[in-house]
Parts: structure tokens; C-alpha cells; sequence
């Protein structure tokens, strides 16, 4: 895997925060979202979208759709669609792709990093823009058992 710069700072923050000062090379950033890992879902064809499964869904039914037929793109079975909301806005909406029901929708300020082979979501990964603007703050999150949790800083 290759990261961007952007990815690559973001890891660093993620280290810092987590009391770790080492530099960081792709092979630490896989470590990071390698402590939370997915299981590969095969997937023969995607599922029609449950539009009742959320209250906004509807509204934004064809971008959620295309991104669906994109396939997993975050903890094996599921499909992150970033949907955006305005300046410093971006709508997350997480389908469970053996379902088709949307488990999350969450709102971010400066976006998010996560892979498919793991169950680690980043918000707003750039903590030094949100300390800097006052706006957001950097919060770690796990898939279990279907849903969402905060990791606790530690």
C-alpha cells in the first residue's frame, strides 16, 4: 500500500496522540489499522440499498447507491459513501453490505481515514487543523458487532 503525504501526517498525529514519537514509514500506518483487523466479505454482487433504514437515506438514495456498487471499502463488509455538506462538512453514511441497511451516519468537519482491512475509522484526522480552528476534534472509532464505538484515549 502507498499513502499520501496527507495519510502520512495524519498517522503521525494518530502515533503522537497514542504516546508513540517515532517517525512513521508506510509500514507503521498499516501496524495502526492492523491492531483493528476486518474480515473479507465475498461479495457476489451488491445489495439493493434499505432506504428505510435511515431517515435521510432516501434524500440522497443515488449517491449512496453508486456507492454501494463500488464495493467495501472499510472493514470488510461495509461501504463508507462521503457524502458532502457544505464547507467543512462531509456526511458519512456506513452500509452493512450482507444487509443492504445503512448502520451509521456520522458528520465530520475535516473528514476521516479508515481501509477495508480494518475496523479503525479516524474523524476529522488532522487534529492540529481542528486545535487550530476550533471546529472538530479527532475522535477514534471501532466496528463491533455492527456498530460504532469510541476508542477511550488513552
Amino acid at each position: 500500500m502507498t499513502y499520501s503525504k496527507t495519510q502520512m501526517v495524519i498517522f503521525n498525529v494518530v502515533l503522537l496522540l497514542g504516546g508513540c514519537s517515532a517517525p512513521i514509514g508506510n509500514a507503521r500506518a498499516d501496524e495502526i489499522f492492523a491492531r483493528f483487523p476486518a474480515q473479507p466479505l465475498a461479495l457476489k454482487a451488491p445489495p439493493e440499498v434499505d432506504l428505510q433504514s435511515h431517515p435521510l437515506a432516501y434524500s440522497y438514495r443515488t449517491q449512496i447507491k453508486r456507492g454501494v456498487a463500488a464495493g467495501p471499502n472499510f472493514a470488510g463488509q461495509y461501504t463508507i459513501v462521503e457524502i458532502g455538506c457544505g464547507t467543512a462538512c462531509q456526511n458519512l453514511v456506513i452500509v452493512d453490505l450482507r444487509s443492504g441497511r445503512i448502520i451509521d451516519w456520522i458528520s465530520t468537519e475535516l473528514g476521516s481515514s479508515y481501509t477495508r482491512e480494518s475496523r479503525l475509522l479516524i474523524l476529522n484526522p488532522d487534529s492540529d487543523e481542528c486545535h487550530r480552528t476550533g471546529l472538530c476534534e479527532t475522535k477514534d472509532m471501532v466496528l463491533r458487532d455492527g456498530a460504532l464505538v469510541s476508542i477511550p484515549d488513552p
